[in-house]
C-alpha cells in the first residue's frame, strides 16, 4: 500500500486520487497545526512523531527544529504554547523558532520517568489525532555502541505507556538507524540489523515496525548509497517473518523493490526532504527547482526540455514513455516531435513543479498498490521484470544520447536487482 509523507503542504493529499494512507510529519507540521485543523479521513492515518531528529543543528535548521519543539517530547523546556485568542499562529511560530535557538539541547531525556513521560504524551497525541496506528517514539541509532541500549529503554517505556493508554491501535516500533551504522558487519548473522530486530521481535505488545534509515547529506533520492538501500530491503525481509505491518518511508522508488521483499506499505513524498530522509534540514537551501519528468519503465527523471528534446531528436521517446492523466499532453507532444517548452504545465522553467509533482505521485501510488495487490511471488517477478527492462532502456538511451549530457537522474537499477536477487537466492 502507498502511503504520502505529508510535510508542511497538505494540498498533496487532498489533489491526489484514490490516495488511502497519509504520514503526517512532524518536521512539517507543529502541534498548534495538527492539534487545531480538521484532519482529512484516510483508511490509514499516522503520525511520525520523529524523535529520531533531536540531534538535528539548530543553527542550520531553526525552523523545523521550531516545529519539532513544539512537541513536548523533545523536551525543550518553556516552549511558548499557542493561545488561539491572543496572537496569530505566525507570531507564535516566530517566537517558538527565537526560543529554540538558546534552548534546543540536541540531547533527549535519560531518566526513566521522564522518558516515560515522553513517550505516554507522545502515544496520547496521537490517540488524540484518532491516527489508526500507532507510532512509538524512538531515537536514533548511530555508531555509537550504546544507543541500541538506549532504543531499548525508549521501546520498554512506550510499550508500558501504550499499555496504560490501553492503546486499541495496531502499535509499530520504530526502527530508525543512521547510514553510518551500515559497514559490512552489520549485515552479518548476529550482526547489527540481527541485533535491532531482536531487540524487537524478542518483545511483546508489538504489532509491526516503521522502518526509517537516516542519510547524512542532501541528495537526489536515486544517489542513496547501496547499503541505505540494502537495509532497507534486509529489514522489510527480515521484520516481515514475525509481522503483518511493515512500513518503510523515505526509500522512495526503492519502495518498489521493498514491497517484493515483504514490505506491506510503503510511503514517500513530492519533494526530496519528504522522499529521502536526511539531516541536512537547511533553512535555506539554496538554488530555484525546475521539473523532472519521472518515467518508472526507464527509472529516470529526467530534465522536462534539455534531456527530453534529445530523446525526441534522438528517437528514444518510446523508452521512457509513461502515461498518466498529468503527463498525457507531455507524451503526445513528444510524439508529435514537440518539445515541453510548447506545454506551460512542462516548461522548463524554475518552480513550475506541479505537473512533474502530480505525474510523479500518481505515477508512484499506481505502482505501489497495484504491486501491494499481489502475491509476493507475483511482486518477484514483477519487479525482475521491471528492473530488467530499465536495466535495457537506459543502456539504449545513454548509447543514443551520444557525446550530449544525461542531466537528470538516473536509478541505478543494476544495483537495485543485484540486491534484490541476493536477498530472495
Amino acid at each position: 500500500m502507498f502511503m504520502l509523507n505529508v510535510g508542511y503542504h497538505w494540498n498533496w493529499a487532498s489533489n491526489l486520487d484514490d490516495l488511502r494512507g497519509v504520514i503526517y510529519l512532524a518536521t512539517g507540521n507543529d502541534y498548534a497545526r495538527l492539534s487545531r485543523k480538521a484532519i482529512p479521513e484516510y483508511s490509514r492515518s499516522l503520525f511520525d512523531p520523529q524523535l529520531y531528529l533531536s540531534g538535528l543543528d539548530v543553527s542550520r535548521c531553526s525552523k523545523v527544529c521550531a516545529r519539532l519543539a513544539s512537541f513536548s517530547w523533545f523536551g525543550v523546556p518553556d516552549v511558548p504554547q499557542f493561545d488561539s485568542n491572543g496572537m496569530h499562529r505566525n507570531d507564535w511560530k516566530a517566537q517558538v523558532r527565537e526560543h529554540v535557538i538558546d534552548h534546543w539541547e540536541n540531547s533527549l531525556p535519560t531518566e526513566e520517568t521522564d522518558i516515560y513521560n515522553a513517550c505516554f504524551e507522545c502515544i496520547e497525541f496521537q490517540l488524540d489525532l484518532s491516527c489508526s496506528h500507532i507510532i512509538l517514539p524512538s531515537p536514533l541509532m548511530t555508531e555509537r555502541e550504546n544507543e541500541a541500549e538506549i532504543s531499548a529503554q525508549w521501546l520498554d517505556q512506550s510499550i508500558e505507556a501504550a499499555n496504560e493508554c490501553e492503546v486499541g491501535q495496531p502499535i509499530l516500533a520504530t526502527v530508525a538507524i543512521h547510514e553510518s551504522t551500515l559497514n559490512n558487519q552489520a549485515f552479518e548473522a548476529n550482526g547489527f540489523l540481527d541485533t535491532v530486530v531482536d531487540q524487537i521481535t524478542s518483545r511483546t505488545g508489538i504489532d509491526g515496525v516503521y522502518i526509517v534509515i537516516m542519510q547524512a547529506q542532501t541528495a537526489h533520492p536515486f544517489e542513496t548509497m547501496s547499503a541505505v538501500n540494502q537495509a532497507y530491503l534486509y529489514l522489510s525481509n527480515t521484520f516481515a517473518q514475525h509481522y503483518d505491518t511493515v512500513i518503510v518511508n523515505f526509500a522512495d522508488i526503492f519502495g518498489a523493490v521493498c514491497l517484493a521483499g515483504s514490505a506491506t506499505s510503503i510511503a514517500t513524498g513530492q519533494s526530496y526532504a519528504t522522499r529521502r530522509l536526511c539531516m541536512d534540514f537547511l533553512d535555506k537551501t539554496g538554488g530555484t527547482p525546475l521539473p523532472h519528468f519521472y518515467s518508472h519503465p526507464a527509472l529516470w527523471e529526467p530534465f522536462t526540455e534539455r534531456d527530453l528534446d534529445v530523446c525526441v531528436s534522438r528517437k528514444c521517446v518510446q523508452r521512457i514513455r509513461d502515461v498518466t492523466r498529468i503527463s498525457r499532453p507531455l507524451m503526445d507532444e513528444l510524439n508529435r516531435g514537440g518539445s515541453a517548452s510548447n506545454l506551460p504545465a512542462w516548461a522548463e522553467q524554475q518552480s513550475n513543479l506541479s505537473a512533474a509533482t502530480q505525474h510523479f505521485l500518481i505515477r508512484v501510488r499506481t505502482v505501489m498498490d497495484d504491486l501491494s495487490n499481489l502475491s509476493i511471488p507475483d511482486r518477484i517477478e514483477y519487479v525482475n521484470d521491471w528492473l530488467g527492462s530499465a536495466i535495457a532502456r537506459q543502456s539504449i538511451i545513454q548509447r543514443r544520447f551520444g557525446e550530449s549530457t544525461v542531466h537528470g537522474k538516473m536509478a541505478p537499477a543494476d544495483d537495485w536487482l543485484d540486491l534484490f536477487n541476493n536477498l530472495i537466492e
